[in-house]
This record gives C-alpha cells, structure tokens and sequence, in this order.
C-alpha cells in the first residue's frame, strides 16, 4: 500500500508503488490474456521461492498490478521475469521505469528474458528496455503448453581498460 498518498492529496486506491515481493502478490495477481496460461502454475512452494530472488511488486494502492524481478543464475548472469495484470495499461510508465531502474542498477553484466513469439507488446517492451533478440528462429515448444519464445538478452559490455602510461 502506497504510505505517501496523505502527504501528496492522491487517495490511497491510485497511489501507485513498488514494494518487495511477498508470495501472497503472486495469489491475488490477475494475469493480462496474453499470460494467463502461467496461472495455474503459481504453486505456493514456487510464489515463496521467489521472495528470496530480490523481486519486486508493483501496486496501486492495495492491489498488485505487477511482481517481476532478476533472478541470479551465476554471477555475471541473470534471467528476468515479469508477471503483469490485465489492467496495469494505465500504470505502464511508471512499471517501464521501475523497470528500467533496476536493470540499470545491476551487477549482472548479461540479463535474459524469454518472451512468448506471438506476445508482440512484450517483445517491443524488451527492446524498449535494451534487450536484443538473440534467436530470431525462436525455441519451439518452450513454455508449458507447447508455445514457442525468442531469448532475449542485455549484455553489459565491460569498460575499455584504461590505457597504461609508459612514462615515468
């Protein structure tokens, strides 16, 4: 729940606000149709599994429109989830740019996504974000039922060394 909504005159109900990710987000989630096919496998074992993976909630005063995260492969390599309700459309700036801050502030120095081939708003969403399409041929048959994904990726390319002086 938004905490600032007395101090700025916005009622609490369109406070919007990211908190860190509890399991009981993930049950009261109503997926957008393009995602609604993962519902069914939000078992409690995995929803708790993922409050220990640093993710993050996005809500409009107390209902979730949104839990998403970075989840640690290995230090240098990261696989990025979102989960968005049917009607976050109103509040998709301030997710993109809750989004975005925390790609930006990463370690990780490649980020991966899966995104649904036919999910056409999801696939600009990463490219907006900086992910590119490492398998424009797709992975067939990859999520659960059967559907096919494109891997996208962020890579963070190291910082040129520094040139080393000769002189003395």
């Amino acid at each position: 729940m938004c905490m600032t909504a007395s101090l700025t005159g916005v009622r609490a109900a369109e406070c919007f606000a990211i908190v860190p990710y509890r399991a009981a987000h993930l049950d009261s989630l109503l997926l957008q149709p393009a995602q609604a096919y993962l519902q069914p496998l939000f078992k409690p074992d995995y929803a708790s599994a993922l409050e220990s993976a640093g993710a993050f909630t996005a809500c409009v005063g107390a209902r979730v429109i949104g839990c998403g995260g970075v989840h640690t492969l290995h230090p240098r390599r990261g696989l990025a989830w979102a989960l968005v309700a049917h009607d976050a459309g109103a509040h998709f700036v301030a997710i993109h740019r809750a989004v975005a801050r925390r790609l930006a502030e990463s370690p990780l120095a490649r980020i991966e996504a899966h995104v649904d081939r036919d999910f056409a708003a999801a696939q600009r969403w990463m490219r907006l974000l900086g992910f590119v399409n490492e398998t424009p041929g797709g992975m067939r048959a990859f999520t659960p039922d059967g559907r096919s994904c494109d891997l996208y990726a962020r890579v963070r390319e190291p910082a040129p060394a520094s040139p080393v002086s000769t002189h003395s």
